[in-house]
């Protein structure tokens, strides 16, 4: 078994040391392990590794080799609906890694003012109830912020990247509203937010150190920006970093998904408020949390396998939505879909569940907002994904001509 190789989290960039060759050999000695093992073979560090675009072949062998897969790295993996289902709502189990682990500090917290975000938070995606603001009204407003962004990008026919140009900046002004952020903050509110990339996938797959430290200093600037009273900081900016991350390529996935094989497009044009089950579907069939890690609070028996307490287990979300034994035909993204199990990326039982109402309003507005604004939508190009991002699988960039 491989395991993580410690070390202390650097400073932020212009809040710390510059440089800390511990920790930053533990990342090139993680990434090592990982990219050595799916050498050999092991299918959940090709996971982690972030190298492709499509991981669902992956997930798929994972899920034959049977209900907890474990390779070269000793992380037992699973892709079985039901199972991690189970593992999501078993309270035995709990967030991110054992303290000491080079991944817990992928994303350094030290230096964030007031400790805004603290133990390992961001990086569990441990969102706490309460920790997103009343969404009365947001909806409304995501909408006509989307508007306002298309009516800047010309008129009908105009060529432009969906995430880089509209979804992704709608998004943070959005969030910065909801979370009191007004005025001249807005700006560095925007700045922080695109700094932000890679903010869920550092736990589990090392970033080069100075993205890491530019995710250390977006986290800080959000912190400073979102936090309010001490006792909430933590979750309002967990909350907000989710959202950030995770909206844009949820609507881009949805967008990607109508566009393509299924030729759904014209059915959302036709009715846009279908716009909400479009959502529905794609966070069961392509969604923006790909992976959540939890870890057994003590001795605990998962089909039929008994894991020590300290055992981390991989939750393959975006595996679990294409269970055939939970939906039918579940590799088509189909917009009639009837009702099923709950998706577990956002689901009651994940530890992502408090913000899911939130990232589900927001992406629902702008696809909604995109269809009956831009009813000719079309791809003109391929997208693009960010690399090493197994959590989020990040769209960076979706050409289109809308």
């Amino acid at each position: 078994m491989i395991t993580d190789i410690g070390g202390a989290a650097p400073g932020a960039a212009g809040r710390g040391p510059a440089y800390d060759p511990a920790y930053g050999r533990g990342l090139l000695l993680t990434r090592a392990a990982q990219w050595y093992c799916g050498t050999q073979g092991d299918l959940y560090a090709l996971v982690l590794r972030g190298q492709d675009d499509d991981p669902y072949p992956y997930y798929e062998k994972i899920r034959e080799l049977g209900p907890l897969y474990t390779g070269e790295l000793g992380t037992p993996a699973t892709a079985d609906h039901a199972v991690a289902s189970r593992v999501l709502g078993d309270p035995r189990f709990g967030p991110g890694d054992p303290p000491g682990s080079v991944l817990a500090g992928s994303v350094p917290t030290g230096s964030v003012p007031a400790k805004a975000v603290q133990a390992g938070a961001v990086q569990a995606g441990a969102v706490q109830a309460g920790a997103v603001p009343d969404l009365a009204g947001h909806r409304s407003e995501v909408a006509r912020l989307c508007r306002e962004a298309l009516d800047r990008l010309g008129r009908a026919g105009a060529a432009f990247d969906l995430i880089g140009d509209l979804f992704g900046p709608v998004c943070a002004a959005a969030t910065a509203g909801l979370f009191g952020v007004a005025g001249q903050d807005r700006e560095r509110f925007a700045r922080h937010a695109a700094g932000l990339g890679g903010a869920l996938d550092a736990p589990v797959c090392p970033q080069p150190y100075e993205r890491v430290r530019a995710i250390a200093d977006a986290t800080a600037g959000l912190g400073d920006l979102v936090g309010g009273e001490p006792d909430g900081a933590a979750a309002r900016v967990t909350a907000a970093i989710v959202a950030l991350e995770t909206v844009p390529t949820l609507a881009g996935n949805a967008v990607a998904a109508l566009v393509g094989p299924s030729g759904t497009w014209a059915a959302l044009r036709a009715d846009p408020r279908s716009a909400r089950a479009a959502i529905g579907e794609t966070l069961r069939h392509d969604p923006p949390i790909q992976l959540v890690v939890r870890t057994a609070r003590e001795d605990v028996e998962i089909a039929g396998r008994r894991l020590a307490a300290g055992t981390r287990v991989a939750v393959l979300t975006g595996g679990a939505g294409r269970d055939p034994g939970a939906y039918p035909d579940p590799a088509r993204f189909d917009l009639t879909r009837s009702p099923g199990p709950e998706p577990p990326a956002f689901g009651g039982s994940s530890p992502y569940a408090p913000a899911g109402p939130l990232v589900r309003l927001q992406a629902e507005a702008l696809l909604e907002t995109l269809a009956r604004e831009r009813p000719g939508l079309r791809r003109n190009g391929e997208a693009l994904r960010r690399r090493r991002a197994p959590v989020v699988r990040g769209l960076l960039n979706l050409p289109v001509t809308a």
